[in-house]
């Protein structure tokens, strides 16, 4: 995203401004990905109780792929 022309937060917020940044640019596969994956990281991180399946770990490392091909071909930011 930097690379792209983006000034990105040095803080927890990192994430959810680089989502919200892709889906008001109309990059909204690489953002509803992206916001899938926070969401399974949230779930990891404070709920830890929940079951963790392998389909679901292939399927998150899946997406991963996804967006680091995606991202590699993003527009610089308009300005």
């Amino acid at each position: 995203m930097e690379r792209s022309g983006y000034s990105l937060p040095d803080d927890h917020t990192v994430h959810q401004f680089i989502i919200d940044e892709l889906m008001d640019r109309g990059d909204t596969t690489i953002g509803s990905k992206l916001d899938r994956l926070l969401e399974k990281r949230r779930i990891a991180d404070y709920y830890m109780d929940t079951p963790l399946y392998t389909d679901e770990g292939r399927y998150c490392i899946r997406i991963s792929a996804e967006v680091i091909s995606d991202v590699e071909l993003l527009s610089p930011k308009k300005t």
